[in-house]
């Protein structure tokens, strides 16, 4: 993934694009480490918004993940469905009313944006991709 010899330019768009296809098939794994890497570094620089993103995951595997009997609240039973609506409503509303949704979205743009240009660069020459039907497959 880290060539110097491999990167340069393509010499027009169609091959820009082929190297961009080329490259995600063959890199998605990595890509997609990069991307949240530098999500998470992008977060680091805003102490609270990684803080209310913590909270909403303690939350979610509380409530969702890690409870095997139904939640009782004053005999009441509250069924998975309810906890999914609340915890869905609860997430989006905390996203929205904070900076946390700018935040992340900017992280994600800059994480993007680091991976199209490695793929834009990367040439596919020494590339090998075993299956021939998942670059054909993102042609589409």
């Amino acid at each position: 993934m880290i060539n110097i010899r491999a990167l340069n330019l393509p010499p027009n768009v169609n091959e820009a694009v082929r190297r961009i296809r080329m490259n995600i098939v063959f890199f998605k794994t990595n890509y997609v480490i990069v991307v949240l890497f530098l999500l998470l570094l992008t977060l680091f620089f805003h102490p609270t918004s990684l803080v209310i993103i913590v909270v909403i995951m303690i939350a979610w595997f509380l409530q969702y993940f890690l409870r095997d009997n139904p939640l009782s609240i004053y005999g009441f039973v509250i069924d998975r469905n309810m906890i999914i609506t609340v915890l869905t409503l609860f997430t989006i509303a905390v996203f929205f009313l904070t900076d946390v949704m700018s935040n992340i979205m900017s992280g994600i743009t800059f994480g993007l944006t680091v991976v199209f240009a490695h793929g834009f660069l990367r040439t596919t020459d020494d590339l090998f991709v075993g299956d021939e039907k998942d670059i054909n497959a993102s042609q589409c």
